[in-house]
């Protein structure tokens, strides 16, 4: 029979009752005669949870500690998960990370696996044993532990289903497969029977949250099959008709794949983005703001150049993990023409406050001439205090016309 890498999502094991229910789906897929390997995520909200107790006590918590915390919200699950299956009757048996062990490196809240020491898994699956491994986490070479980021319980099952050299890894989430775009929002989007890894890759880069998009790479790199399957349905549902359900995430000269299948399989999109129109600006070529003078042509050719590094650099290949957008180009000043804004109370006739942390939102009020003021704890972050920022404001309007 197959061998098998399930991963259950912080939904699917949200409450006891869930639990009860994944242990129920495992034992069913093992009397079918299949070896098990099982990664649960932390219970929904847990992590979140270890996470703010962590900045009680330290408000920019030192990044070691913090995984050290965050880790043990999965290592309740994988015993819990392995208790039910007990009293199934079903042989179990947990791991944390550190005990598998999943080496990582040492980037601590974001690290990259780096190998997989399988044997005692595969001792205990050769002893009739369903294993059950916490997600998230791993231990780096000097025996610290390390999580692997926001999502990364997907990571962890594909890497393991590589290293076992699965015959499938299935991530059950609370949706029942990859759509062509949100259900949510269009009614009428198709689940996909399935996509190819190149095409999930770019839907997960492009916003779809159903699979974090390290873990596409994985199992692309690794060429693993990966089913997307929802775990709210009945877990009495016959292994043969689960394992046709979903949406399997496979290779292009897969013979699932149609040879001549739609060119486009999804429209994924992003919330966190908006649009501005910037309108009577000057049509001035961008020529008269690169560096002039002595050495100019040196600094030219190094901002060129910079576009080949970023595209490489570590730093972007994060960005690109974390969903954001990379750095395209360096851009250095010199003897170039610094911008130049007329003071907003000369157009205007008002006088503006610049409350705000973000760089950005602060250097163009310093342009537009308005006066900075430095707020306490105001970092540009979730974490601001925004009641110190409220009462600056207030205090601000008294000479100000505007505040931002």
């Amino acid at each position: 029979m197959a061998l098998i890498v399930q991963k259950f999502g912080g939904t699917s094991v949200g409450s006891i009752e869930r639990i009860r229910n994944v242990a129920r789906r495992v034992a069913k897929w093992r009397g079918a005669g299949h070896d098990m390997v099982v990664v649960p995520s932390a219970m929904a909200g847990e992590t979140n949870r270890l996470i703010a107790l962590a900045k009680e006590i330290q408000p920019n918590p030192d990044p070691r500690e913090l995984d050290v915390i965050a880790s043990t919200g999965e290592q309740v699950t994988i015993g819990l998960l392995a208790m039910a299956l007990l009293e199934l009757g079903v042989k179990a048996r947990s791991y944390s990370g550190w005990q598998v062990k999943i080496l990582t490196n040492s980037a601590y809240n974001k690290a990259r696996i780096t190998s997989i020491e399988e044997s005692a898994i595969r001792r205990d699956l050769a002893e009739g044993r369903v294993v059950v491994v916490a997600g998230y986490q791993g231990v780096d070479g000097e025996g610290n532990v390390t999580t692997l980021g926001r999502g990364g319980s997907d990571t962890s099952a594909v890497a393991l289903a590589a290293a076992l050299q699965a015959d499938e890894c299935q991530i059950f989430t609370d949706v029942d497969g990859v759509y062509t775009t949100d259900p949510r929002i269009v009614p009428e989007a198709r689940r996909l029977r399935t996509i190819s890894f190149e095409e999930m890759l770019e839907m997960a880069g492009a916003g779809s949250k159903v699979l974090q998009i390290r873990s596409v790479e994985f199992a692309g790199k690794y060429k693993v099959p990966t089913r997307v399957l929802s775990s709210l349905t009945d877990p009495a549902v016959p292994v043969e008709e689960e394992g046709r359900s979903g949406t399997l995430i496979t290779f292009e000269e897969d013979p699932h794949m149609a040879m001549e299948k739609a060119v486009i399989s999804g429209v994924a999109f992003n919330r966190d983005e908006a649009k501005i129109t910037v309108h009577d600006v000057p049509d001035r070529p961008i020529a008269d703001h690169l560096p002039q003078g002595p050495g100019s042509d040196l600094l030219r050719h190094l901002m060129q150049r910079s576009r080949a590094v970023l595209a490489k650099h570590p730093v972007n290949a994060a960005r690109r993990q974390a969903g954001k957008r990379p750095a395209t180009q360096i851009w250095l000043w010199g003897q170039g023409k610094a911008p130049q804004l007329k003071p907003f109370a000369q157009v205007y006739g008002k006088r503006g406050a610049i409350l705000s942390a973000v760089d950005l939102v602060r250097g163009v009020g310093v342009l537009l001439g308005w006066t900075r003021i430095d707020v306490p704890g105001a970092t540009g972050y979730l974490d601001t205090d925004y009641a110190a920022k409220g009462r600056y404001g207030v205090e601000a309007l008294k000479s100000h016309d505007l505040v931002c």
